[in-house]
């Protein structure tokens, strides 16, 4: 089973992006933002998850020091981030420098529905590719 941590500040996104990827048989844990980063990457760390999807606008924790600290450490370097936040791409690249395996959605561009449908293909289509590696 698939295991998926969501970092998302906004409620009504959080609750979708929770009911729908557990819908999908995921396994799912949340945080709402409002923690310290350092708080944050323990939970992931805990749950560890297959995928991550960060808001990158958060109310109490600099988004991209979480994104640092989890392409930082040994246990979690590999996993995909996909982001999904209200600034634009460009601006959370520039933020971002190489750190590889991540995924830019901006709120504005898709629907939910539509960023859990490319999230579920990538997640797909990076299967595959392990398969064809493997």
């Amino acid at each position: 089973m698939d295991k998926v941590f969501i970092i998302e500040d906004d409620i009504n996104v959080l609750s979708g992006l929770e009911a729908k990827f557990s819908s999908l048989g995921m396994s799912v844990s949340v945080n709402s933002g409002v923690e310290e980063a350092w708080k944050i990457m323990r939970s992931i760390i805990s749950f560890r998850p297959d995928y991550i999807i960060l808001d990158f606008v958060l109310p109490l924790t600099d988004a991209s020091m979480i994104l640092h600290d989890i392409k930082s450490n040994e246990a979690t370097y590999n996993i995909p981030v996909f982001i999904f936040s209200d600034i634009s791409e460009n601006d959370i690249k520039s933020q971002c420098h190489n750190w590889g395996d991540l995924y830019y959605f901006v709120k504005n561009d898709f629907s939910l529905d539509q960023f859990i449908e490319k999230v579920i293909r990538i997640i797909k289509n990076r299967k595959k590719n392990i398969k064809k590696l493997g």
